[in-house]
């Protein structure tokens, strides 16, 4: 076991030296004697560990010479990871922005999914990693739960995050609390004194849920706890399945004082309800009002739903950006990035007769 721990610190110790920079290609690294003495190991298993190198391809050994470093970064093309939840409009737009930049660079790339399941995310990332892919895109279920992509950034291995903020990560996000506050300060405007709320269970459906209360708040509206309604990760994904959002819209109508709009926490959702209402034979807005997050087109949603512009678009170009900028330089700072949103009104939503009168 000790013998083990030795090589596997001295595998590390190399390979964070090679990657800091230290070593120019055509350098020579130190002998297996002097590498024994900074290690503090056998030269038995500094030779096991130049080995290794020599496995990867990073290091030629030459005889009267020594151990050459190989220029192992300019030879290895890039080839890029995108792992998301699954494939719903949301993440279809925010791939469009992913593929816009890298194929008019010519990178490769694959899209996979981890289903929101921290275990399955593990297994993607491993696949990619075997795949020898260079870069990751990753909206991963939990940051924290994650040991393969902390050790990822920790060595200097481009990862992005996307959607979510982590703390000693690359981030590209959207500013989720701007986007609930916007709503709220829509329906305000728009008189809704009975609003509710349906949220994702993530930190970012906490963060829209939490900015859409603050701006009701601001406005003298208390939203409690029983007219909020927490969205776990569901296997029903498309729209056109019948019992999409049907326990959503039973909970709706179940509410005292009666809900006359709901804030959604993306559009997808957000037109399930909305197909949901028609089917009772409600009006929206007259009835229930519907607001969501993303501004999907009509093409990935068929509803004039009132939205929040997240950028989804914006956020896929800047991640891939990013992710090429880590393979060209390792700043010795974490990007942090978020995108502005935009409020866009359609006819989901319109001024009561109250609101109506006050302007």
């Amino acid at each position: 076991m000790r013998n083990e721990y030795l090589y596997l610190k001295t595998v590390h110790f190399l390979e964070q030296e090679i990657k800091s920079g230290k070593y120019a290609p055509g350098d020579i690294l130190p002998s297996d004697i002097e590498l024994s003495r900074i290690c503090g190991v056998s030269v038995a298993t500094v030779r096991r560990a130049y080995q290794e190198f020599v496995n990867r391809g990073w290091i030629r050994r030459i005889k009267k010479k020594g151990t050459v470093l190989k220029d192992i970064f300019r030879n290895v093309p890039i080839k890029i990871g995108v792992i998301t939840i699954s494939d719903t409009p949301p993440f279809a737009r925010i791939l469009q922005g992913i593929n816009s930049v890298l194929s008019t660079k010519g990178v490769p790339y694959i899209w996979l999914y981890n289903q929101d399941d921290i275990k399955e995310n593990e297994s993607v990332l491993q696949h990619c990693l075997s795949e020898g892919f260079t870069g990751l895109i990753v909206v991963p279920p939990d940051i924290h739960s994650s040991t393969t992509l902390r050790k990822l950034v920790s060595d200097g291995f481009p990862v992005v995050l996307l959607t979510r903020y982590g703390e000693n990560f690359h981030c590209v996000c959207t500013d989720d609390y701007r986007c609930g506050y916007l709503i709220g300060e829509h329906f305000l405007k728009c008189g809704y004194r009975f609003p509710a709320a349906i949220y994702r269970d993530k930190p970012f459906g906490h963060e829209r849920l939490e900015g859409f209360c603050e701006a009701l708040a601001q406005g003298g509206l208390h939203l409690p706890r029983q007219r909020m309604f927490k969205v776990e990760f569901e296997e029903v994904q498309d729209l056109s399945h019948q019992h999409f959002c049907e326990r959503e819209v039973e909970w709706l109508l179940s509410l005292e004082p009666r809900c006359d709009a709901v804030f959604v926490f993306n559009d997808h959702y957000a037109a399930g309800i909305y197909q949901h209402l028609l089917h009772r034979g409600l009006r929206v807005p007259r009835d229930i009002a519907v607001a969501g997050v993303d501004n999907l087109p009509q093409t990935m949603q068929p509803f004039p739903i009132t939205t929040v512009d997240s950028g989804l678009e914006e956020l896929g170009m800047r991640a891939a950006q990013l992710v090429l900028e880590l393979h060209q330089n390792k700043p010795n700072f974490y990007v942090k990035e978020k995108i502005t949103p935009t409020l866009v009104v359609r006819s989901s939503t319109l001024p009561t007769p109250a609101a109506a009168l006050s302007y």
